[in-house]
């Protein structure tokens, strides 16, 4: 395959952490990171092709599975109560789950340090927008349909289901609330942000990720570093626009 002639696939197991890693063949200089982050019951090696995309342009990329997925397991994601009781913790799992990456990939490889930026799908948006309200390391990242309002897209969500199990939510919300992004805006301290949607997502609607970009960008001094795309008539998917977004936006910032 010709993609093998360019870049580099390595699966490595960081604390029983499954990952991913590409990175361009024949690359002397210190290489910047992006980590990437996959959607709920999906994996990394979904992404794959996307990742290898990026490495060919001169990033190195990583990849995790999230907890209970890929190589880490697997649960019923859609029946039953696992989308309400696992959803979350698999989010906050990532978050903390990052520090213990990236001290690996700085003790491995030659990267640059200073230039360490972060994305991801759905789910792994929020695991994003988590992720740079929590770590100073990051310079630049990007969110693919997401939402970096945790509570007001999870009632989006669940829709009719938060009646049907309100005490449970309405306790589990409240933890949830401090540790989300939109609560936490001082932390992003103007990182480059970008955020990128359909307007006919159905998945995650659009809607709340719109209050987390105009609360985020009231806050930030520079109006430049923070940008928001929609696409019409676009569902819950990743698209060669988007992709194309994406670098661009690396390209910048990172």
């Amino acid at each position: 395959m010709w993609i093998n002639n360019l870049v580099n696939f390595k699966k490595v197991y960081i604390e029983n952490i499954s990952t991913l890693i590409i990175y361009p063949k024949n690359f002397t200089e210190k290489l910047p990171v992006i980590f990437f982050y996959h959607g709920w019951s999906s994996n990394k090696d979904v992404h794959k092709n996307l990742g290898s995309f990026l490495a060919c342009n001169g990033y190195m990329v990583v990849i995790p599975d999230s907890i209970n997925h890929g190589e880490r397991g697997t649960i019923d994601y859609w029946q039953g109560e696992s989308g309400l009781t696992k959803f979350w913790p698999t989010v906050l799992s990532s978050v903390k789950e990052f520090s213990f990456i990236l001290d690996y990939i700085k003790s491995n490889y030659n990267i640059d340090e200073h230039r360490i930026g972060v994305s991801g799908h759905s789910m792994g948006g929020m695991i994003t927008s988590g992720i740079i309200a929590h770590n100073k390391c990051i310079k630049a990242g990007v969110i693919m349909n997401s939402s970096g309002a945790w509570v007001e897209a999870t009632l989006e969500i669940i829709g009719d289901q938060y009646k049907d199990n309100k005490d449970y939510i309405d306790k589990s919300l409240n933890e949830l609330s401090s540790y989300s992004p939109i609560n936490n805006i001082n932390n992003f301290n103007n990182t480059p942000l970008l955020l990128l949607h359909g307007d006919k997502d159905a998945l995650v609607p659009i809607k709340s990720e719109i209050a987390f970009f105009n609360a985020i960008k009231d806050h930030y001094q520079n109006k430049d570093l923070v940008d928001m795309k929609t696409y019409d008539r676009l569902n819950h998917y990743i698209t060669e626009a988007i992709v194309s977004e994406a670098l661009q936006w690396f390209d910048t910032y990172l």
